[in-house]
């Protein structure tokens, strides 16, 4: 596609625009990157203890490989939607960053 050949290429993505075409790249790929048995099986020949998934948009969809192999995650990045990540949170006591309340809000809030 044109957004990977511009990768190769070294071009750089110059608008908002194109991260909308990165995001449906990444959306693509992501089950085939899940269904590949051999990905899998030298991931699992790991053993690891821990996986640290980057919580950017594009890779949210990654989340499900520590799932799939019953392994600890941690998300590290600049965005975090732990709806789309799939962790337990309370909506009473983190706030959610598109909402406008804060850690200081009053009982009624």
């Amino acid at each position: 596609t044109a957004v990977v050949d511009k990768f190769w290429t070294g071009e750089t993505l110059k608008s908002l625009g194109s991260l909308s075409a990165v995001s449906a790249e990444f959306i693509k790929m992501a089950p085939q990157v899940l269904s590949e048995k051999s990905f899998i099986d030298k991931v699992k020949s790991l053993k690891p203890d821990l996986i640290v998934v980057e919580s950017v948009p594009f890779n949210m969809n990654m989340v499900v490989l520590p799932y799939m192999l019953d392994i600890p995650f941690a998300l590290i990045g600049t965005f975090h939607d732990v709806v789309q990540s799939k962790v337990p949170f309370s909506p009473g006591t983190t706030p959610f960053p598109t909402d406008d309340w804060s850690d200081n809000m009053t009982f009624f809030q």
